[in-house]
């Protein structure tokens, strides 16, 4: 009988220890590897400190550029401006925005900290993406999703790789019909049975609920799928 209790105990010991052991993958779905940007927010900008209020100007002694790249109606268009306040080109480049797409901003200066009479030329860039009025939904809210993902890729990724992930990236965009495409694998978990699985639990997702822009138009929406030890779940 002492025999029989000593065996459950040391069964349930090696049980907890294994407990303990297994590792927590976190898991989430992002709507960008970019900032994101509200497009009431890009209407109102006429200032780079506008668009990034993290933007600080009290260390760049001379502007020599700055230049704002965006898509409208799919074209990739650039405008300049002479420093940190936006030009009339600019502004109406950011008004007329694709939805989902990215905002980049590059600023050419020359630092406060500079020696005397030297023009070195640093460069400081920066990217938001516009967000649509309405964003993409999975059909059945976040919870619901976590829970697709959770059974469908993150329960089954082998334990011994689980435990070597620190950040695997698989980005997707969810068209004007709901269904996921371009999906990409942007970060290897370095396990190929783990990034097929990623992968594949993205290509088979149920249609979500598409974006909308302000007047009610379907639009496309990017997403980013972070797994790993290092992502927050």
């Amino acid at each position: 009988m002492k025999k029989n209790n000593l065996l459950l105990v040391l069964l349930f010991l090696t049980a907890t220890v294994f407990a303990q052991q297994a590792p927590t993958i976190g898991y989430e779905i992002y709507n960008s590897f970019n900032r994101p940007i509200q497009k009431e927010k890009l209407d109102k900008a006429k200032t780079i400190k506008d668009i990034n209020p993290g933007f600080a100007n009290s260390w760049i002694n001379q502007y020599f550029s700055v230049e704002l790249t965006a898509t409208n109606n799919g074209i990739v268009k650039k405008a300049l401006s002479k420093n940190d306040t936006l030009s009339s080109e600019q502004i109406s480049l950011l008004k007329s925005a694709d939805v989902s797409s990215d905002i980049i901003v590059d600023i050419k200066y020359n630092p406060v900290n500079s020696l005397k009479g030297e023009l070195e030329v640093r460069v400081i860039n920066f990217a938001f993406i516009l967000l649509p009025e309405v964003e993409a939904e999975f059909i059945g809210g976040y919870d619901l999703l976590k829970k697709y993902l959770k059974e469908n890729a993150i329960d089954q990724i082998p334990e011994n790789s689980a435990k070597a992930i620190d950040v695997a990236n698989v980005s997707f965009t969810i068209d004007e019909t709901g269904k996921p495409i371009d999906i990409q694998l942007i970060k290897s978990s370095e396990d190929k049975i783990t990034d097929e699985l990623l992968m594949e639990v993205i290509t088979k997702m149920p249609n979500w609920k598409p974006a909308e822009s302000s007047d009610g138009v379907k639009v496309k929406q990017h997403f980013q799928l972070n797994v790993g030890n290092k992502v927050g779940c």
